[in-house]
């Protein structure tokens, strides 16, 4: 059976290391941003409507942890006062619960676009579904190795009574090693991984609704 200690408390220590991103700025770029009512007064949806340049927004900004959006991912910015700008995914539950929440009503929520983001590298969790075997682990820690994909965390949980084992990975994807983009690079990779012996599934792992 695949047996690894539970990693994910040093997800704590390493995402932040591993999340750090600079917006690659045009002047005079226009977003919308859209911000809660404080008054009462709701516009279309309950937001106020307004235009702000990014500029305006341009403090610590990072890439969410909760749904670790990638390229190709449709991205809304969270910008909280005195906390920076959090890039989400738009369908991240996390982001859609701060937009109900009364909680949320200092949020801004910016419109932007990955060519405003230049990154050195995402992280990209994934899930992988098995028949449980020897080496699988192994066998899967090697193709992805030889993707040029570093696998910054794994866990693995079988159960015994089915033989069904789940392994659970943070993959760190270098954005210089990225020739077609980083989704087609997670295809290629997901396809490789459906080839491994006893593999069932492969699917990123999305905090999405």
């Amino acid at each position: 059976a695949v047996g690894l200690p539970d990693l994910r408390d040093e997800l704590v220590h390493l995402l932040p290391r591993l999340q750090q991103y600079n917006l690659s700025l045009f002047d005079g770029a226009k977003v919308a941003e859209r911000r809660n009512g404080l008054d009462g007064s709701n516009t279309q949806n309950g937001y106020h409507e307004q235009v702000s340049t990014i500029s305006d927004h341009l403090h610590a900004v990072a890439l969410a942890q909760c749904c670790c959006p990638i390229p190709g991912d449709p991205i809304t910015g969270l910008l909280t006062p005195g906390k920076g700008m959090l890039v989400h995914r738009g369908d991240c539950k996390t982001l859609l619960k701060r937009r109900r929440s009364r909680s949320g009503q200092q949020d801004s929520f910016v419109e932007i676009n990955w060519l405003q983001i230049e990154a050195k590298s995402y992280l990209a969790p994934v899930t992988i579904t098995a028949h449980d075997r020897s080496g699988l682990l192994r066998d899967v820690a090697a193709v992805v190795t030889d993707a040029g994909i570093n696998m910054a965390m794994v866990t693995s949980n079988t159960n015994t009574s089915s033989q069904r084992a789940v392994i659970t990975a943070i993959l760190e994807i270098q954005a210089d090693n990225v020739e077609n983009g980083v989704q087609d690079q997670m295809e290629r990779l997901f396809r490789r991984l459906r080839q491994v012996k006893n593999v069932v599934n492969v699917e990123r792992a999305l905090n999405t609704k």
